[in-house]
């Protein structure tokens, strides 16, 4: 699943650590690396997963891991970098096709929910780069708040009194928690998603929360 996401990230940006291999053979053994990183964080953590668990899942010598990494937090870099793109990547192919902000946000909200339903490890590396490095967490989080203020301030369908960067944050926010409600209650279809969406968040931020 993440093997194009990794090579794409190695083939476009200069990440701190990463040393981009030349070769094809060189490119896959770079993204074998990654993933048996990734198994390994997920299932012991950052701190309990050692160069050598990474290498012997892999199945690479010890000295091919420092061919392309300098060290665990690199790849990390790595991983958190790859799920920022696909994220992107899911998000803009399910709204392209709406029209309004209001519809944009709403397929955007569970078009991220389902995913991290389906993908709940994310959370695990995304979120657990807070304690591995917080200008990882600070970094990715703040690239995805300027680019949705981008895409708010070229909208004129919200209140002139909303600040949109802050909207930005608060939309994240409320995107990231019911994530974690549809994986903490389990057992979501279609249908539920859709009933997560359109009662309980939708008619907040419409009407919102406060009586007047």
């Amino acid at each position: 699943m993440y093997y194009s996401y990794f090579m794409e990230i190695i083939l476009t940006k200069n990440i701190e650590g990463v040393n981009t291999p030349k070769t094809l053979l060189g490119k896959e053994k770079l993204v074998k690396i990654a993933e048996s990183a990734q198994k390994m964080f997920i299932k012991k953590g950052f701190y309990d997963t050692s160069i050598r668990d990474i290498c012997h899942e892999a199945g690479v010598a010890v000295g091919t891991f420092y061919i392309y990494f300098t060290d665990r937090l690199a790849v990390y870099r790595l991983l958190v970098q790859s799920y920022k793109r696909e994220i992107k990547d899911v998000l803009r192919d399910a709204i392209i096709k709406e029209s309004s902000r209001r519809d944009k946000e709403r397929v955007g909200i569970k078009t991220f929910v389902k995913y991290v339903y389906e993908n709940p490890h994310v959370y695990d590396i995304i979120w657990g780069s807070l304690s591995v490095d917080k200008k990882i967490f600070k970094d990715y989080y703040m690239s995805f708040a300027e680019t949705y203020t981008k895409h708010l301030s070229e909208c004129d369908e919200i209140a002139e009194f909303v600040d949109v960067e802050t909207l930005s944050y608060v939309l994240m926010g409320i995107t990231n928690f019911m994530g974690l409600k549809a994986m903490f209650e389990g057992e979501y279809d279609d249908a539920k998603f859709d009933k997560l969406v359109d009662v309980y968040v939708m008619d907040i931020i419409e009407k919102s929360i406060f009586l007047k």
